[in-house]
């Protein structure tokens, strides 16, 4: 039995095709101090953030512009869109910072681990709405919604997951998604947005 368990972890590293199970995640409050501090987050972090944040992440990214998304790990449409736009992101990286946004942070390392995977190919840390904007999901993400876009009216822009946010010049919200448009159309419209 003893001779079958390593051999047992072997199979498992090779179907585990890179990814690490034992890999540690934390959750962490966002290190607002300086944009040196912001260039050394760790990839496999979850970090709280409040918008003040992330106008700082956007800052620091010396980019024109920056592009939130938001998802969950429970969110199929958001999950099965992530390798459109982390390819769009990747041939487009010049112009623009790519950040993951869940409204809520994953206590369990499963779930983490579970929204990690989903993000396959993109070594970034995520990035979590704090619980400042309220406890319930969707008290604090409609309440973060307003906060950070407040020139969009959230009732039209909508308050589904899988919304891109972007940021431009001086922090203004130059584009948000609406509920209900598809994958294709948030490309065309970023594409558009950045040329």
């Amino acid at each position: 039995m003893l001779r079958s368990i390593p051999l047992f972890l072997i199979l498992l590293s090779f179907l585990n095709c890179g990814y690490s199970f034992s890999q540690s995640f934390s959750i962490e409050n966002f290190p607002s101090e300086s944009c040196e501090e912001i260039q050394k987050l760790s990839e496999y972090n979850t970090y709280v953030v409040s918008k003040d944040d992330l106008q700082m992440l956007h800052e620091c990214s010396g980019k024109k512009y920056s592009v939130f998304y938001t998802f969950t790990y429970w969110c199929k449409p958001c999950r099965e869109f992530v390798p459109d736009l982390v390819g769009f992101y990747y041939e487009n990286k010049p112009d623009f910072n790519l950040f993951f946004l869940i409204p809520e942070v994953v206590q369990d390392s499963k779930k983490q681990e579970y929204s990690r995977k989903s993000l396959t190919n993109f070594k970034e840390p995520i990035f979590a709405v704090s619980d400042e904007y309220g406890n319930r999901f969707r008290r604090k993400y409609s309440n973060f919604l307003t906060d950070f876009i407040p020139d969009f009216d959230v009732k039209e822009v909508g308050l589904g997951l899988g919304k891109i946010i972007v940021m431009g010049p001086d922090f203004e919200i130059v584009y948000v998604s609406t509920d209900g448009s598809l994958g294709k159309d948030k490309i065309k419209s970023l594409k558009e947005l950045i040329e």
